[in-house]
Formats: structure tokens, sequence, C-alpha cells
């Protein structure tokens, strides 16, 4: 990292008479020091914080050319507005001021700061609020090559003055939350996608003639950004239309059928107080359905619903089940529903058969969106493929890629940024994994699994044992570990709750994960157990559906003629495909099988 000069960062007590005292103190300071250039001659950035008896934060950040003049500003509309955040937090006498100050700050490095200091806040755990809604993301200017390394000195002078507030690095970056937020720099495939697809959104919106159940189509696999991207969208057109209390709000939902990545957008949708016409607008797909058709009989009217995103589209429900009982698909119900239906769709994540699209409907989804492009001239359809989650080379994606497309094992690449471990016992996989955990930049590192073990979230086992386990014979002797949140349930009945994701449980450590807590999720180390179902023989990687344990992925699927036909193989592929890209800095395999284990031990 480029070696920067040290940020001048102060912290006062959240007055207006103190903040005038030290204007002063500035003043009267020799032109010479660089405190006095840095504060009074620059731009600077800003954060006002509240810290209340539970020890939880409502923090605000901002930036100014002129942090007295802008400040003034805020203690004003303190004294005015009850309903504000400046009278939330600077009316009290407990805030604190931190300001900032660096002799290389322009415009759009103080931009750029302001909003990684959202971004990192709003995923540090004890912050309850973050009272800021813009997105400042900066192109490229002069001095931008420096912009990390003198925020990484920022934030480590902040946690000196409050630990607490301002964490490591590796314990934010390892949030969920951290990892969904809206505050990601964007790449230029995603900043594309972002423009136009803004543009439709407004003007199917603006345009009352505009035809109902638009849908926008964007396809990536796994790790390409498909998440930020969806989050990026929602929350600047929910914040856009906050801001201008003279412009009609839009009724903006956001949709996931994923139970661990919709505690995720709950907590955004909390912590940076987004909010739209409906208070319930972050959902699971049958519960967004249901309730809007439920309002369309009881009034006969065409629903009111503007937008709504979906992220993990692919596991939308194709056929009825309990919780819904429509006879048409979630994706075709939404565009009845919504005048603008956006999708992050990757056909290799489906796993279960209540959510088998029929490839020939998902291509002429993709075929209409587009269709509109040509109709239109602005692309309805957009295909994210920069891999942005493995931080590998190019020959270690492709060896992973090979694994989980071609069924093929070539040469494992030796490679300096990434790490593919093939272990001949999952004692010592195990052991491996513990010992990185116990580092800071590795703390996220779990062991995860095909479901080749049975499991129940609702039932407790038969066989005597206090969990369901996954369990392995070796030479060694039985391995055995609690499958996913086996542990947490037993916490929770000692009335401990965990609201975190599965993988930032502490706990889930000693416990094996599966497609169920970690889809969606990155990990630092993902140490992959293939299973029985997945074998080697003749060269080539094959599923055996007899050895599969997931009820939803081997039982029939009934088809529109009412005949059955079983997708088995084709959700122990996918299965593996989402396992095997989980992990950012490393992927461990332990095969079960012997002869796919012997051939990856000759591929290492």
């Amino acid at each position: 990292m480029i070696d920067v000069e040290k940020p001048v960062v102060v912290r006062k007590k959240d007055a207006w008479n103190d903040l005038m005292i030290y204007r002063k103190e500035l003043v009267d300071m020799s032109d010479d020091k660089k405190e006095k250039q840095c504060i009074l001659r620059y731009p600077t950035v800003y954060i006002h914080v509240l810290k209340d008896a539970k020890g939880r934060y409502e923090v605000y950040v901002g930036e100014s050319n002129d942090v007295f003049s802008r400040n003034r500003n805020h203690f004003v509309t303190s004294k005015k507005d009850p309903s504000s955040w400046q009278n939330r937090i600077i009316g009290s006498k407990k805030a604190v001021l931190y300001v900032i100050g660096h002799p290389h700050f322009t415009k759009s490095m103080t931009l750029d700061v302001e909003n990684k200091l959202i971004h990192y806040l709003s995923a540090v755990e004890c912050v309850k609020y973050v009272a800021n809604d813009r997105d400042n993301d900066q192109s490229d200017y002069y001095t931008s090559d420096e912009f990390l390394a003198v925020f990484d000195r920022i934030w480590r002078e902040l946690g000196k003055m409050d630990k607490k507030l301002f964490p490591d690095f590796g314990t934010i970056k390892d949030s969920a939350i951290f990892k969904s937020s809206p505050f990601h720099k964007l790449y230029p495939d995603q900043l594309e996608a972002k423009a136009n697809i803004e543009m439709i959104i407004k003007n199917a919106l603006e345009d009352t003639t505009a035809q109902r159940g638009q849908l926008i189509f964007i396809e990536g696999a796994s790790g390409t950004g498909k998440t930020v991207l969806n989050s990026t969208l929602f929350y600047d057109l929910c914040m856009e239309t906050k801001e201008d209390s003279n412009q009609k709000r839009w009724n903006c939902h956001l949709v996931v059928n994923h139970d661990e990545q919709l505690k995720v957008y709950e907590d955004i949708r909390n912590k940076l107080m987004i909010s739209s016409i409906d208070d319930d607008f972050v959902s699971k797909s049958s519960h967004f359905i249901m309730k809007y058709y439920r309002k369309d009989k009881a009034t006969g009217k065409i629903p009111d619903v503007d937008v709504v995103f979906v992220d993990e589209a692919h596991l939308l429900l194709s056929q009825k089940n309990q919780a819904y009982t429509n006879s048409f698909d979630q994706i075709e119900a939404m565009r009845k529903i919504a005048r603008v239906v956006v999708i992050m769709f990757d056909q290799r994540q489906v796993m279960h058969i209540q959510d088998y699209w029929d490839p020939v409907y998902v291509d002429a989804l993709r075929k209409e969106a587009k269709n509109q492009a040509a109709r239109t001239g602005i692309s309805y359809y957009y295909k994210l493929t920069e891999q942005l989650r493995i931080s590998g080379s190019e020959d270690t994606v492709n060896w992973i890629t090979d694994f989980t497309d071609k069924h093929i094992i070539g040469k494992i690449p030796d490679d300096p940024d990434y790490e593919i471990k093939i272990f001949d016992s999952p004692f010592d996989m195990e052991n491996e994994v513990l010992k990185k955990a116990q580092s800071e930049e590795h703390r996220l590192s779990r062991i995860i699994s095909t479901f080749d073990w049975p499991y129940s979230s609702v039932s407790s086992p038969t066989n005597g044992k206090p969990h369901w386990m996954v369990s392995i014979d070796t030479k060694a002797g039985l391995w055995e570990k609690p499958w996913n949140r086996e542990l947490t349930r037993y916490i929770k009945k000692r009335r401990r709750k965990d609201k975190r994701s599965w993988a930032e449980q502490p706990q889930t450590i000693d416990e094996v994960g599966s497609t169920f807590t970690i889809q969606g999720a990155d990990l630092s180390v993902a140490a992959v157990i293939l299973g029985p179902s997945v074998a080697f023989k003749n060269g080539m990687i094959y599923f055996d559906k007899s050895k599969h344990k997931d009820i939803k992925a081997i039982r029939n699927r009934t088809m529109p003629d009412d005949s059955k036909k079983c997708f088995a193989e084709m959700f122990i592929d996918n299965e593996v495909n989402v396992l095997m890209k989980r992990g950012v800095h490393a992927l461990y395999i332990y095969a079960v099988d012997d002869d796919l284990r012997e051939a990856l031990l000759e591929a290492a």
C-alpha cells in the first residue's frame, strides 16, 4: 500500500460553543501548523456520534469545504426539527464530534472517504443507525491512487479513540452486511447496468401508460456482484425519492427467498434507515405476493407496486406449496403486481425441485429482455462476468470452473494469491481450518458440505445423537461434526440469540454448513466436503442421487403434462458449484469417494 502522511483526527464535544472554541484555537495557531491547514483550508470529513446506555451508536457522516459553517446549519436544524437526526444526536449532551483532515484531501477524496465511512460503520455490529442517505462514490481523480492508503490511516487513528465503534478491518469485512452493502464501489459492467436500469425504471414509473410487468433480467455466476448491484439499485431509488418531499415516493420492494440473505437485507434497511411507501417492503417472495393478491381481491384494483427488486431470483418458487397457493410461478405473479420487476438470476444455483425453472421458459425471459433493447435502444438484459469473490488468478478460476462445469480435474495451479489444497483426511482439514480461523484475516473460515447426511430443522435425530451429524468413517476413526444451525438451535434453547448470518456466528466453526446456510455468502477459506454423492469414474466427475439426502433435490417434479421427472443429478451438480465458489482466499477439499479423492490428490 502507498505510504501517505498521517491524517489529522480531532475529537470534540458535540456542542456549538466547543466547536467555536476549537475554531479560535486553530486561527491562533501559526500558519505552518498541519492541523490548521487541514481543518481550516482544505475540505474535511466529520462524524457526529451518540452512544446510548446500551452501548449502541447512532452516527452521521458528512463532508464539507467549511466544517464550521456546515455544522452551524446542523445545530440550527437540531433546534428547529425535533424529528431530525440533528435533534437526536446533536441535541444530546453526550454526543461527540470527530473532525478529519488530510494534506491531500480534495473534494472528490472527501466524498470517497465519507462514502467508505458510511459503508464501514453500517457493518459495525454496535452501530444502530447511520443517518446519511447519500451515495457519493467518485470516479478517478488526481489523488485517487492514494485514497485506500489515506482511508486506512484515518480508520486506524479513529480506532485509537474508540475501538468499539472503529474496530479492526477484518471484523468489518467479514460482515455479511458489509459484503451486501449498497456503498461498494461498482465495477464498469455493474456501473453500466446500474445507469441504464435506473433510466428504464424512472421512465416506466413516470409514464402512466407504460406496460405493467416490465422485466429487467440480470444474470451472472456466483461471485459476480449481483447482490451488490441489486442492493445499490434498491437503495438509490429509495433514497432519491426520500430526499425531495415534493417528488412522488415510489412503492419499492426488495424480495429474496433465502433466510440468511433476508436477514442481511433487513439489517441494511434498519441501519441505513431505508424507507418506502409500504413499511413492509423487505420480505420473502410468498409473503410479498400473497399480501398483494389479497389486496387486489379485496379492492378489485391493480396493486399499487412500482418496482420490485428480486435477489437470488433462481430461488423463487416455480410451483405451488403450502405457503404459496397461486397456480402460476412467482416471477409471473410479481409481473402482474409491479410495474417493473428486476431479477438477479443464476440457473446454476437452483438446487430444489420447487425452484426448478424450465430452461425454455428462462430463455424466453432472456429473449424478451433482449428484444426490449432492440425496441427501445436501452438494454433490459445484462450478464455480469467479472469474478469478484475469488481472489485468485485466471488459472485458478478456470480450474474451479472446469471442475464445476466440465466435471474434469486438471492440474491444480500454483497461485500465490489463492490456495487450493486437497486433504486425505477430514481430521487434517478440520485442524487446518481451525488454525486458519485463529487469524484475523481468515476468521471467517468454515467447513461446508454437500447434503449427503440426514438433517431436519424441525425434528431431532432418532439415533440417540444430540445433533444431526455429518459422519465420515476413515482409517483414523469416525470423524463427526454437527450439521448447520444445530449448535445455534441448542443455544436458542438457553434463550441466547444471535442475529448474525450462520458463517459470522463463532460457534459455527464447530459445525458443517450447507447451501441452506452458506448460499450467497463469502468465506475466507471454504473447506468443502464432497460427500458420497460426488464420485469419479473414467476420468470424469459424476453424481449419484442414491447417496444424496436432500429430499427437496431428489424427489420427482410433476411436469405440465402430468409426467414425473427427476433432476437430482443437475441439482447436486449445482450444489457443488455453489459450495466450490464460496472461498475468497482459499478452497480446501476433502472427497469421501476414494477414486475422487485420489484423482484430486494426484492433481495437487
